[in-house]
């Protein structure tokens, strides 16, 4: 199958430990690098179809809570190795977002045309996988692309190393995996445009699935160790496919989303990768960041927990929008991204969490009281014991009587002891 055009996000992120405030200045960023900002009139052409809260959180143009959007425009043409043969494309318009906790976002354009199916999924294969970059033939790309994001790395994070490791072909690599902070890979944005759209049902399944699991076309009816099984084929059709016009169909995954169209008119594509990738993904890729990073700080030794609980309690009142949009689609797409995300499977273990650790405090708490109560209790007795001691001494001279005070002291304690204790046993076999 021929793909007439293809464009293709990778995206990564890393925590940024730069204190630039609440805006992010244009000069703490390399040379190259503009800030987008949304006009008053674009903003309320978008507020038309959204809703105003997350408008103004995802263009930017809201209060200092919006993110930030630094763009580097600068498309070049670049050639790599792919199924033993050169494979070219365009790629290198590149955007920074910057989100609310030290949020770093970034996604990079590349941009295919009227290439095979195989070649593209085997290309976008091979730049998603960041530990294994050959410099011999991606070199282009590394030095485009690759290059000016870890420049902004060391800006807003710190000097970083890459990695050399030794593929399963013997190759020499060079790793870039501290540009994506939970994975070993780039997340995915995908949109196809095909004159081959398949007519049938069951065809278009499998290149979607082919298409969203980067395979080769046709793999799905392979008999090698890499093609997918029936049952996990099916499954996934069932639970990830988005099939609601004639003429296009998506399918969510974690790591990739995929809308596989047939001829489609330009402004089509343009609204998917400004509303659908610009608007939802990277909303929910923000979440999806934010919530593996709270997990794991959460569960690492010596993090202050209280301060973690607060700054969850503002990301789910001030950053999690249960409704995006008045229209039905644009929920529906964050719908199934959530799902692929496991945003809310993220969301009730950091609850859960939560819950614990309340109740652990919660348990301390009674324990201490409880220490404190015994305390008071033995000092209220003791001062009851010598408070009487001290009375039947005034009124029986324990000198006199016994022979010694001492002595006298010690029969009182002892008594009131035997009495207690006496009283306790009395009243544990009442009840038992």
């Amino acid at each position: 199958m021929i793909v007439s055009e293809s464009r293709a996000f990778l995206c990564g992120f890393f925590t940024s430990d730069r204190r630039y405030g609440k805006r992010l200045s244009q000069d703490c960023l390399p040379a190259g690098w503009n800030e987008a900002v949304c006009t008053r009139e674009e903003t309320d052409e978008m507020k038309d179809f959204y809703y105003s809260d997350f408008i103004d959180f995802i263009s930017g143009c809201g209060d200092s809570n919006g993110i930030q959007v630094f763009r580097r425009s600068r498309m070049t043409g670049l050639t790599i190795q792919v199924n033993g043969h050169e494979y070219s494309f365009e790629a290198g318009d590149l955007h920074l977002y910057i989100f609310p906790f030290n949020i770093v976002v970034f996604s990079i354009k590349t941009v295919h045309r009227n290439v095979q199916f195989s070649d593209l999924t085997a290309a976008l294969g091979t730049l998603r996988n960041i530990c294994y970059y050959n410099p011999d033939t991606l070199g282009g790309f590394t030095d485009a692309v690759i290059h000016p994001i870890c420049e902004v790395y060391e800006c807003l994070r710190g000097p970083y190393s890459t990695t050399s490791r030794v593929s399963y072909d013997g190759t020499v690599t060079t790793g870039y995996p501290f540009l994506m902070e939970n994975g070993n890979k780039f997340k995915l944005f995908h949109i196809l445009a095909t004159d081959e759209y398949p007519s049938g049902a069951d065809e278009l399944d499998r290149r979607l699935f082919e298409a969203g699991t980067l395979t080769r076309e046709g793999s799905y009816n392979g008999d090698d160790f890499m093609s997918s099984s029936k049952e996990y084929f099916g499954s996934t059709i069932q639970s990830s496919k988005i099939s609601i016009f004639n003429n296009w169909t998506a399918l969510a995954l974690f790591d990739t989303f995929t809308i596989l169209s047939g001829s489609t008119k330009e402004y089509l594509i343009t609204n998917w990768e400004t509303d659908y990738f610009g608007k939802i993904y990277l909303y929910c890729l923000f979440r999806k960041f934010y919530l593996f990073r709270l997990n794991t700080l959460f569960r690492k030794k010596g993090s202050n927990l209280h301060n973690l609980k607060d700054e969850f309690i503002q990301f789910e009142r001030e950053y999690c929008f249960p409704k995006i949009s008045y229209n039905f689609l644009p929920c529906g797409m964050m719908s199934h991204m959530d799902d692929a995300f496991d945003i809310v499977r993220d969301k009730s273990e950091m609850q859960h969490m939560l819950l614990q650790e309340n109740q652990r405090r919660e348990e301390a708490a009674d324990k201490r009281m409880n220490n404190l109560l015994f305390f008071m209790t033995c000092l209220t007795i003791f001062s009851a014991v010598w408070d009487l001691g001290c009375l039947l001494d005034s009124m029986y001279p324990f000198e006199i009587s016994i022979g010694s005070t001492m002595i006298g002291f010690r029969i009182v304690t002892t008594v009131l002891l035997l009495i207690t204790v006496l009283f306790a046993l009395v009243n544990r076999f009442r009840k038992g």
